[in-house]
């Protein structure tokens, strides 16, 4: 039986600001539902999942993030069913008991030992697995305090709310977020993976640093499937767009202290999932991994939201697409190579290592990166 190899997840930043594209009045009503639970995450097992959070901006209801009815009961509950995993972790780290006050440490933690240790056993594949969706629903209730006080601020102050936060905050599924993407693609004019210069080199880069990290010339993170990304994409002859403020345009420095040390800087975009496919754009989007696999090419970005729940958790590479879809483990798709980090690998959808066929079984979906 093949297992779901969980691949990787990244924090969002609470507080991120790209560009501006233009600016509306916000009201601060702030309406949560306390009894839409989702039924179909596996995740709902360990707490109810409540799914009708919403706040109103322009007289206009807008759906916020999906989170747990109760953080803390939600902390018990990952610390039962990820027991194993939790107790390697704790040890390896140094770290206490999971707890609300240290998740944060415990998430970049299960990244870290997850790309130290490519041959996990069985049970700690599966509770990794679990422990990355489980933060990527407990972080939710943090992006929704931000995106509620941005709002409530704004309000207070009477002040023309300025979009390009917004679109960086809510989940991609509500119309300002939708309407930012649409224009990231339309300005990129990304019609056809072409849009990298030279995708032979994106492939041949992606394909020699998918299992050894190339560390001389970049850092390298515990969740570091977005800052390979951006270098194959830079591999690919992509022009950095560099600013001071790591907030804004896409780049990556390397300064040389008076000691001789590398110091690396970059922007969020650069190493954050969920910013890098909102900055690049995402021109297509699906739930069926079929569909999916039928959408893409070598070449493309691909990204993954585990829990569907309106924000990106993980980025991969495509180096290679068969020509024909085949039944693969009873699903049907076409096959394709992905290249990627945390968990570090290259290779087929079809085989044991690779997971991506497995994200529409949790209500994933699935993204297409800069066309």
């Amino acid at each position: 039986m093949k297992i779901k190899y969980a691949i990787g997840s990244a924090v969002l930043l609470s507080s991120i600001l790209l560009c501006s594209a233009g600016a509306g009045m916000a009201s601060a009503e702030n309406v949560l539902s306390t009894e839409s639970i989702m039924t179909q995450s596996t995740l709902s097992k360990i707490s109810p999942i409540k799914t009708t959070n919403m706040i109103v901006i322009d007289n206009k209801k807008v759906l916020l993030y999906p989170t747990f009815q109760n953080q803390q009961s939600a902390i018990d509950g990952i610390n039962k069913e990820a027991a194993e995993l939790l107790n390697t972790l704790s040890q390896r780290f140094a770290l206490g008991e999971l707890t609300t006050d240290n998740w944060l440490d415990y998430r970049s933690s299960a990244d870290q030992y997850a790309t130290e240790n490519s041959s996990m056993s069985e049970q700690e594949t599966v509770q990794y697995s679990l422990l990355n969706r489980f933060f990527d629903i407990y972080e939710n209730q943090d992006k929704n305090n931000a995106i509620t006080e941005l709002v409530t601020r704004n309000n207070f102050a009477k002040a023309a709310i300025d979009n390009s936060e917004l679109e960086l905050l809510l989940p991609y599924t509500s119309d300002i977020s939708s309407n930012f993407n649409n224009m990231q693609v339309a300005q990129k004019q990304l019609a056809t993976v072409s849009s990298i210069p030279n995708q032979s080199s994106s492939i041949s880069y992606a394909s020699n640093y998918a299992v050894t990290p190339n560390s001389t010339a970049y850092a390298v993170f515990g969740s570091d499937c977005t800052n390979f990304a951006s270098q194959i994409l830079e591999a690919g002859g992509v022009s950095q767009s560099v600013f001071t403020d790591a907030s804004k345009g896409w780049w990556h420095k390397i300064t040389v202290t008076q000691y001789g040390q590398l110091i690396h800087t970059n922007s969020t975009s650069w190493s954050v999932a969920d910013t890098f496919a909102r900055y690049m754009g995402v021109g297509y989007t699906s739930k069926s991994h079929s569909s999916f696999s039928s959408a893409i090419a070598a070449g493309d970005f691909i990204a993954a939201d585990f829990e569907g729940d309106g924000d990106w958790n993980h980025i991969g590479f495509v180096t290679s697409k068969s020509s024909s879809s085949g039944s693969y483990g009873g699903k049907t798709y076409y096959d394709y190579k992905v290249a990627q980090h945390t968990n570090n690998y290259h290779a087929w959808t079809s085989s044991s290592t690779n997971g991506w066929e497995t994200i529409e079984d949790d209500n994933g979906t699935y993204g297409r990166v800069r066309r």
